[in-house]
């Protein structure tokens, strides 16, 4: 099942920094796939149970409960649940001017 909703009220300022577009949670179907592809803004996933693959340029890394990936815009990305134990995600979904700065190796 999936759960998708969307921010009614709209940014106090005609360009925000950042802002919260979208949210979701979704239970993959196996083998539940989204690219590869480019998203017109930044897309934070947080994986509650299952796992899955997410390859950005030629790196590929496996991810699983406990464990978030961020995809940001303009840059091509391809992620896949697992077939034998698909993600239960939720999701934020973030347009804006700013730049999201992403922190590796943090657990």
């Amino acid at each position: 099942m999936t759960v998708f909703k969307y921010n009614a009220h709209r940014p106090h300022r005609a360009n925000p920094d950042l802002y919260l577009h979208y949210w979701g949670q979704e239970q993959c179907a196996p083998g539940h796939s989204f690219g590869p592809g480019v998203r017109s803004l930044y897309k934070i996933h947080f994986i509650h149970a299952g796992t899955g693959k997410v390859t950005v340029g030629e790196a590929t890394h496996t991810l699983g409960a406990g464990q978030a990936f961020l995809t940001y815009p303009h840059v091509v990305t391809h992620y896949a649940a697992d077939q034998d134990d698909p993600w239960l995600y939720s999701w934020i979904a973030l347009p804006g001017r700013r730049r999201v700065i992403c922190w590796h190796g943090l657990h």
